[in-house]
């Protein structure tokens, strides 16, 4: 018997998924020069600073009536054979590239370009810096701004496990993020509190990152330059999903976690290199709340790889005594959306059409943070900032102390596999072929849907 879903459908566009209002914007005015420097990036330049941008861009101009003053700095992202190319490509994107200084060396950028209360690099005025390096340089660069006051936000991983006290240190004018926190089904989740209210007590949360078999960062897993493996790249993401959400539901987020069990896998075939995990899967409990989180490559196996699922999934499911609720953040393959199953209920899909996965509201908060949202505490920008980068510190934190549970990395598990758990020793008594499709396509495909 198929069931009958209420579907609502979310157009791109609907004020519904933005995240700010006319009167976020009062106090700034964002004809202000605004000039970001990014340090770093690869492909991060055209689908965040890219499609996050213009995606922006149109929400400033809607709720405002004006363009705002914004453009990029790209620094050292290049080799010098490929810039002109490199920049016409991300104008090519929509990113608002200085005409001045659409480009510099990293070799500019050092502690001297901090004179006289003033930060700036080949006579060009920073007011913001965006790093998204390998992790090794996350707190190196980041350090050069300490008490300067200009914004510095870091790419998840903030830093590599041992950085974190030395990270903790600096001013609060560097901070973390994480783009999942900003996804619209998050956030539109976050504002629609009645669809957690009808899943009665919270017993569970799970959170999957998982993709394909394709690392395309040579360094991803090498420990002295990523921090760690797949689980600090791609586990803290669901993870700080979690940490709001707890933090919105019970005061108390990650930091309070009690981590029981943590299993560690790298896969034999193909030789991935490095020496970090492939593969990451961990249990713990806030405050009477089970949480279970995996993430890795190659959990079914090859791209396109044939009976196995090839495409990736990212999003949390929350359990409750009445029902459970799932909220994907989107893929290249299906739109963002929120699937709702409540005991006795007809279950509710939201679906957000070309929804975000949260880059243009990242740009946003850090363009509004660059005209100072930051030194006004009380405004929404600044606490939904907060918010995320303490996510960001506390999801890489969890996962810095799920390592030092597991130091050890098995190394027997075949590509496309997980592991299974022996409940009465917490030992891996086997592995499965995991066929994702089975519980996390979208309910728009599973189910026979009306509007």
């Amino acid at each position: 018997m198929r069931i009958t879903v209420q579907r609502i459908d979310i157009p791109k566009g609907d004020p519904r998924t933005y995240l700010y209002a006319p009167d976020d914007f009062k106090p700034f005015n964002v004809l202000c020069e605004a000039n970001a420097f990014m340090l770093g990036g690869g492909d991060l330049w055209t689908r965040f600073a890219g499609s996050g941008t213009r995606g922006y861009l149109e929400i400033c101009r809607k709720l405002t009536g004006n363009e705002p003053n914004l453009s990029f700095t790209a620094i050292d992202v290049f080799d010098d054979t490929s810039v002109q190319a490199k920049l016409k490509e991300l104008s090519n994107a929509g990113v608002p590239l200085n005409k001045d200084l659409p480009f510099v060396k990293a070799d500019n950028l050092t502690s001297t370009n901090y004179r006289n209360g003033l930060v700036k690099v080949n006579g060009i005025k920073m007011h913001g810096l965006y790093v998204s390096t390998p992790p090794n340089l996350h707190l190196e660069n980041a350090s050069l701004f300490d008490n300067t006051g200009v914004p510095v936000v870091i790419e998840k991983p903030i830093v590599r496990p041992w950085e974190l006290d030395d990270l903790s240190k600096l001013s609060k004018n560097i901070y973390g993020t994480d783009f999942f926190v900003y996804s619209s089904a998050f956030q539109f989740l976050l504002a629609h509190k009645s669809y957690i209210d009808d899943l009665g007590e919270i017993t569970d949360i799970y959170g999957r990152c998982v993709e394909p078999w394709k690392v395309d960062r040579p360094w991803l897993l090498k420990e002295e330059k990523a921090g760690g493996g797949l689980g600090l790249d791609g586990g803290v993401h669901p993870l700080a999903m979690i940490d709001v959400f707890l933090r919105e539901l019970t005061g108390s987020g990650l930091e309070d976690a009690r981590i029981n069990r943590v299993f560690r896998g790298r896969y034999k075939e193909p030789d991935p290199g490095g020496s970090a995990e492939t593969y990451f899967n961990v249990h713990a409990e806030v405050n009477g709340i089970k949480i279970h989180v995996d993430a890795g490559k190659g959990i079914g196996g090859l791209e396109g790889g044939g009976e196995k699922i090839d495409f990736p999934y990212y999003g949390i499911t929350i359990v409750g005594k009445k029902g459970k609720l799932e909220c994907c953040i989107g893929t290249q393959y299906h739109d963002p959306y929120i699937f709702s199953s409540i005991k006795d209920s007809r279950p509710t899909l939201v679906v957000f059409k070309d929804g975000g996965l949260g880059y243009e509201s990242v740009i946003g908060d850090f363009h509004l943070s660059m005209l100072g949202a930051l030194n006004r505490p009380q405004t929404s920008v600044s606490k939904r900032v907060n918010s995320a980068a303490k996510a960001a510190f506390n999801s890489t934190k969890f996962v810095a102390e799920s390592y030092k549970l597991c130091p050890d990395i098995d190394t027997s598990l075949v590509l496309g596999e997980n592991p299974v758990y022996n409940n009465d020793n917490n030992q891996i008594s086997g592995t499965i072929y995991r066929n994702l499709k089975a519980t996390h396509e979208p309910p728009s495909v599973k189910y026979r849907v009306k509007n």
